[in-house]
C-alpha cells in the first residue's frame, strides 16, 4: 500500500488501511491511469474508468 501511494494515515483506527483505488495497467503492468477515493469524492465515475481502461486497451493493441 505505501509502494503504490494509497495507505491512508488521516483517520485514527485505519492507519495502513488502502483508501478504496482503482489502477489501469498496461500490458507491460505499467500503471497508466489511477483513481484514488477523497473526500470529495467518495466513489469513481464508472463512465471515466470505462473510457480510460479502453484508451489503455487500444494503445496495447496498436
Amino acid at each position: 500500500m505505501t509502494d503504490w501511494g494509497v495507505r491512508r494515515t488521516d483517520l485514527q483506527g485505519y492507519d495502513g488501511v488502502a483508501r478504496r483505488t482503482i489502477f489501469i495497467l498496461d500490458s507491460d503492468r505499467v500503471v497508466r491511469w489511477r483513481w484514488v477515493t477523497s473526500p470529495e469524492k467518495r466513489l469513481p465515475d464508472i463512465s471515466e474508468v470505462l473510457a480510460e481502461a479502453s484508451k489503455v486497451a487500444l494503445a496495447t493493441t496498436s
